[in-house]
């Protein structure tokens, strides 16, 4: 049950999905082969979306909400300590700013994506947050053509399948995903929690 209200309930919604993720998928495959139709239906609808990609986002935000949390239960917190509250909040965000631009930083982060999707039986290339589901066909009349370029689908060449172009499923959850990811976190904690509203 999340709690829209505090922040610490999203963290633990987190931490136990990480944790129980096995339990959950076995329990939606027993209800997906009930007689009740609907029931069956939705939880059929909720397996289909608990894939590797699925299991990156979570390890992902699992660590930010994490670092989030400590200063969300100090401001929380009925006897709040301002300079304390203040020096926590420049520690995040240099944290956060960390993880955004130092690679070894990322590397752990990778570390324990890798080994929660492989845990967990998936491929890590199935993570790609720029891969799509179905396989887009080129459409009838550019089928003699020869494509030099493809714009608005960065990555992905003309039949839909992946470039070669250097770039490989590390870098695509690092661009794609997780620094807008700590971009909007980090732009927020400073827009909230800058000199003046200090």
């Amino acid at each position: 049950m999340a709690c829209h209200t505090r922040w610490a309930c999203r963290v633990d919604a987190c931490r136990v999905m990480k944790d129980r993720f096995p339990v959950v998928v076995r329990l939606l495959g027993e209800i997906g082969n009930e007689d009740n139709a609907d029931r069956a239906v939705e939880a059929k609808g909720l397996l289909a979306q608990l894939d590797a990609n699925f299991l990156m986002k979570l390890v992902v935000f699992s660590d930010i909400l994490t670092k989030t949390s400590q200063l969300s239960n100090m401001l929380q917190s009925t006897d709040l300590d301002l300079a304390k509250a203040v020096e926590l909040t420049e520690t995040l965000i240099s944290l956060l700013e960390d993880l955004r631009n130092n690679p070894v930083s990322f590397d752990i982060l990778w570390g324990r994506i890798e080994n929660t999707v492989e845990e967990q039986g998936f491929d890590i290339d199935m993570a790609d947050p720029t891969q799509r589901k179905m396989k887009r066909r080129l459409p009838e009349h550019f089928r003699d053509s020869v494509m030099l370029e493809s714009v608005g689908n960065l990555g992905r060449s003309a039949d839909g399948d992946s470039d070669t172009m250097g770039t490989d499923v590390k870098d695509q959850i690092r661009v794609n995903f997780v620094y807008p990811a700590l971009d909007r976190i980090i732009s927020e904690m400073n827009r909230r929690f800058n000199k003046k509203s200090m």
